[in-house]
């Protein structure tokens, strides 16, 4: 029978944790977190690996068309194909945020048995 790995890492976004160090992400969170950073990553943003990230920061100020929802969640399904293969991407919803300048993007994943829902807020006032 095989065993499942315990994951472990810093959590993201960065925090000091109650003994000064960071703090620290266990289990199903680290991938969360993970999927998260990804999100949030531009294209281009990562010197030395220009296409880790989504384009989703490209379409926050046009209008939000089905063509468009799609072209987000093709982009964030292949990147995390590639950069986060502990998550098998199920569903990516793509809607408008609260201000102009935002949008929604909720991915619902499975990691092991588990199946979680992430919402991000990506655009001016999400970092």
């Amino acid at each position: 029978m095989a065993t499942k790995a315990s994951l472990l890492s810093i959590s993201f976004p960065f925090r000091k944790g109650a003994t000064g160090f960071p703090q620290m992400a266990e289990g199903d969170e680290v991938v969360l977190d993970s999927l998260k950073a990804l999100v949030l990553t531009a294209k281009n943003e990562r010197v030395m690996r220009n296409d880790l990230g989504t384009y989703a920061h490209t379409y926050v100020f046009e209008d939000l068309t089905p063509i468009l929802q799609a072209r987000v969640a093709a982009d964030l399904a292949q990147t995390a194909a590639k950069y986060e293969p502990r998550a098998r991407i199920l569903a990516v919803e793509v809607s408008e945020g609260q201000q102009d300048g935002q949008i929604n993007v909720d991915v619902v994943f499975q990691v092991n048995d588990k199946v979680l829902r992430e919402s991000t807020t990506v655009g001016s006032a999400s970092g």
